[in-house]
């Protein structure tokens, strides 16, 4: 192999790898600007930014405490909000969630606990008819008589 053909075979080897280096060059450059590239997208509206101190913590349409109309409490007499609690052995007896806490009503009486106002006819269904006794006179009326 004379001097001229080496030298032709190392060109032709240089060009081949250049050629190659090139085109792995090229296709990835085309890879990462289709990957950089940003795409547009459609305009998304952004929601109006609402300072902490104006944002609504509870439904407009419900009030923060519920509030159980025509209800007092017996201890405090205060109107009840909030969690109301009414006795099951007493015929009328509702305390607030206060007044409940210190605990000064009968301790063998139970209470219903009520979250949310619940109406008079809701609240019957709930309440045993035993629990509320009827008056002596009433009761030994509707006793029949014993014969003697």
């Amino acid at each position: 192999v004379t001097e001229q053909q080496s030298r032709a075979l190392v060109e032709e080897i240089v060009r081949g790898i250049t050629e190659s280096v090139q085109q792995d060059v090229r296709q990835h450059l085309t890879t990462v600007a289709a990957v950089t590239t940003p795409t547009v997208l459609p305009a998304v509206p952004q929601p109006a930014v609402v300072p902490v101190e104006e944002t609504p913590e509870v439904s407009p349409t419900l009030p923060a405490t519920p509030v159980h109309l025509h209800v007092a409490c017996d201890v405090c007499l205060a109107p009840v909000t909030g969690v109301r609690y009414k006795c099951c052995q007493c015929r009328n007896y509702d305390l607030c969630e206060l007044c409940e806490a210190k605990r000064e009503h009968n301790p063998d009486h139970f209470f219903l606990k009520l979250t949310q106002p619940v109406s008079c006819g809701r609240l019957s269904r709930f309440m045993a008819v035993e629990a509320f006794p009827q008056r002596p006179a009433t009761a030994t009326a509707a006793v029949p008589a014993q014969p003697q």
